[in-house]
Order: C-alpha cells, then structure tokens, then sequence
C-alpha cells in the first residue's frame, strides 16, 4: 500500500497538549463544517468541487461521509455482473474511483473526513435492492449467508445482517471483513480522515467491538511506519487511543450510550460522537443541551478518559410543531444554529451542520456559510482550545452574588483562558448578563462578533463595577463577546 501523508504527524491525531481536540498538520484544531448531503463521495465533477470550495471558503474544515447508496446516481459498493446482480468479491470501479477522488479534493483543502461505514437506512425499506441481498449477489445463498431474500427488522430494530458477530455467524461476516479491508485500502493512504463504525446504531456492543477492533489492527498492519511500531510488536501497548495510527469511534442511537461505552472501553473509541444530543428527539434543547456536555466532560475527566467530543450532525433547519414529527424530531434552524455555537463554546472539538433534506438540518445554506465564517474569524481571534467552559462567571440566581440583570437559562454561555486573560462570551439572542470580574486585573476590552453577519462590530473599554462587568449585547440577535484582561 501507498502511504499518503503516512508521517505521523502528516495524520491526523488527538492532541497530546489539549486531549479534548484533534490535531492536524502538528497543529491542534477545532473541526467545523456543514453540507447538503451525508454521503459527498458520491457526488462528481463540478457538482463536487464547487461545494468543496464552498464550504473551505467559509471557513469550514471537516465532512461527514457516509459510504451510503441509496439516492438516484449513487453507484453500489461492488462490481454488477450482471442487471442487479452483484460480486461481492470486487469493488465497483465508479465506487472506489469517486471514493479516492473525493478523498483527494478534500485533502487538497485540509479538510477533515470523518468516514462512516455502515448505516442501517441503507437496508431499511431497500432490502431487495441491495447487493448483500443473497437474491442480488453471485457470492451465496440464503441458507449460505443466514440472510433473508426480505428485509426482517423495522426501523429501529436490528437486522440479521448487523447481528453477525453476535450470532457468530463467521460466513457473513467474512464478506462484511473483506468488504471493510478493501475501504481501508482506498481510505488509509490518506492522513485526513477519521472513522465511525454505524449511524445511529442500536446494534449489540459486540458489533461495535468487533469493527473497532478491526479497524484498528488492519490500519496497525498497513500502516506500522506511522507509530514507529513493526507488525511483531504492534500489540506491546494495551492503550493506542492517542497513537496516531487511526481514530475511529462509534455512534450510538443515544448520545449518552455513545460516552458511556467509550469510558467502558477507553482503548478502542478514540473520540466520542454525541451528534444525537443536537436533536429535539433524542437529545436537548436549549441550556440541557449544554449541560449534557458539561456533564459529559466532566465524567470523562473524572475517569481520566478525556477525548474529543464529535458532533458530526446538528440537527434542525425548520420551524414546526410537535405534530409534525420528523421536523419537530430535528429541531428549529434557531436551535441549530444554537447547538453549532454551544458545542463549539462547550469544548466539543467538531461542530458540523446536518443536510438539510426534509428540514433535518441546514446543510450549507448560506445562514451556515456566515455562522462558519463567523467562528472561523473568532477561531483567529481567540484561542477557544486553550480555554475551558465556565459559565459560573455569568453570575446567576443561583448565585450568592445576586443582579438585576442575572443570567436566565439559555442565555449565554462563557469559555475562558484565564492564563492569558481571555474570555469568549455567547449570546444565541442577545441578552444582558454579569461578568465575574473578581480574580481580574479589573481593565478589559471586548470586541463584539455578530454572528449572523459574520463582521465585527467595533472594540471598546470594559467597565468594572463591584467586581463585575455588564455585558450587553448590542442587538437582540447572536452575538459572540470577546473579553481581554488589559
């Protein structure tokens, strides 16, 4: 195998001197982004890179990409014998060409791919379209396989297909191995890319062992160069969640499952993907869904399992009630653009917009073009890695310290650096809020970041009374306040 960007610090890694984030390039960063679709590889040409070139321009830096086939013009994974019939024992050359073409157009613009490999939906309502069907395929039957010629899950249940190593069914899950083995060898070679097992997935914990595991040894074994570790010693350490080689995670139905079998298994989840926590269904609105983050963090940093915290999908992109289920399920465009913002404040190290087909996200609409430029200007300005959530400096009511202007629920979130001075104050709608200034040099300028606008709005003085600063916004709309000890 070729090794594209193999050194180890051409890879990307997690961060030895902020564990929280990834770093990239010998540099930590925080990974944002947005787009119209969950599986880009997919797309071609001018359609491809003319997003592509979008969504850098904007400031953005990471991708989802699901290797999913399911839409009109999506080419199936394996190569067509014949009208619908299949060889699972060869890729489809469209297939692994528009895979290692995406990969390099997204490598050429630094931008971050985080792969996932199997997705339920693929197979949901699709089953007798799908080349693992053993009606579609050369490769076996139904009583070789153990896989039905109809689909025998509801949504939401798990399938034969995705119980094959719970039901030790080794003949199955031999063509899913060689499946993932030929992935790995268009994905490996390349250094910007980071992986996720199953979307959303309800499967048995074995499962997600299994692949990380998997995942894990193949890449060991083809790419040794990028650890300093020959093969016949690639198994000396029992920890290789920070080693360079390859980050790979698994996403869970429940964004709390997905950190709590991550601190079970600390050596296989490099990162932990809480995506479901930016939906209305499944996870939080509003202050909860900070707190879910606070919350998270701190039960990793209590059991000494800090990792980056991903958020490859934010949920919401239409106003709507309850009643409409699937809308509702999401969220509205305000709470999305919410969540983006109380994610990155948070010290989650991705922040990326859902596709916005059938109001589940925003995709990269131009209101996302600007929120991404927007924290790619305060990503310049400010050092958000180094700095730590800490909203006990808005004072509050449930503080001793008592205002006529406390901050309510969801009003504002703070990050700060106290090392250099530095705090990073967000408003989702304007508000009024009191500043700690108590453990301060007690002189400060704030700049102001209109968010929605992405331009600044001016620097001024900071005035400090009785320990405090009143922060105000200058409109009631999002606004991002950067603080600086003088």
């Amino acid at each position: 195998m070729s090794s594209t960007g193999s050194a180890s610090t051409d890879r990307i890694t997690i961060s030895t001197e902020h564990p929280w984030y990834f770093e990239y390039k010998g540099e930590p960063v925080i990974l944002i982004g947005g787009f119209e679709d969950d599986n880009p590889f997919q797309w071609t040409g001018d359609e491809l890179t003319e997003a592509l070139d979008i969504l850098e321009s904007s400031g953005g830096n990471f991708l989802r990409n699901v290797l999913s086939y399911r839409d009109d013009g999506d080419v199936p994974p394996f190569a067509e014998v014949e009208d619908g019939i299949y060889d699972l024992d060869e890729l489809h050359e469209e297939f692994e060409d528009r895979l290692i073409t995406f990969l390099k157009e997204t490598q050429k613009r630094y931008l971050v791919v985080q792969i996932t490999f199997w997705d339920q939906f693929d197979h949901y309502g699709r089953w007798s379209d799908v080349p693992w069907n053993p009606e579609n395929n050369v490769n076996y039957t139904q009583a070789e396989s153990g896989l039905p010629d109809e689909y025998d899950a509801e949504e939401g249940e798990v399938s034969t297909f995705y119980n094959s190593v719970a039901e030790g069914n080794d003949f199955l899950l031999g063509y899913q191995e060689q499946y993932i083995e030929s992935i790995l060898d268009c994905t490996l070679p390349f250094g910007h890319v980071i992986y996720n097992i199953s979307n959303e997935s309800r499967t048995p914990q074995s499962w997600e062992r299994h692949w990380l595991e998997f995942v894990r040894s193949y890449a060991e074994e083809q790419l040794p160069q990028a650890s300093g570790r020959t093969p016949e010693h690639q198994h000396d350490d029992a920890t290789k969640t920070h080693d360079g080689i390859v980050n790979v995670t698994a996403m869970r139905i429940s964004p709390g499952e997905s950190v709590s079998r991550a601190l079970g298994n600390p050596d296989l989840y490099s990162h932990v993907e809480i995506s479901q926590n930016n939906q209305n269904a499944e996870g939080a609105v509003g202050q909860q869904h900070w707190d879910n983050i606070q919350s998270w963090r701190a039960e990793l940093y209590s059991q000494e399992a800090v990792r980056p915290l991903s958020n490859e999908k934010i949920y919401g992109g239409v106003e709507a009630e309850q009643g409409d289920h699937q809308k509702w399920a999401a969220g509205t465009a305000q709470e999305a653009i919410a969540r983006f913002w109380r994610n990155l404040i948070g010290g989650c190290a991705t922040a990326r917009f859902h596709r916005s087909d059938s109001g589940w996200g925003l995709g990269l609409r131009d209101v996302v073009q600007r929120q991404l430029a927007s924290a790619r200007m305060l990503l310049d300005e400010a050092d958000l890695i180094a700095a730590t959530p800490s909203n006990s400096l808005l004072r509050d009511r449930d503080t001793e310290h008592l205002a006529e202007f406390a901050r309510e629920d969801d009003e504002a979130y703070c990050a700060a650096n106290r090392d250099r001075g530095e705090y990073i104050v967000y408003f989702p709608s304007g508000g009024r809020v009191p500043f700690d200034a108590a453990d301060t040099s007690g002189s400060f300028s704030v700049r102001w970041l209109d968010i929605d606008t992405a331009e600044w709005a001016g620097k001024s003085s900071a005035s400090v009374a009785n320990e405090q600063i009143e922060l105000e916004t200058p409109s009631e709309s999002g606004w991002i306040a950067v603080l600086r000890e003088e």
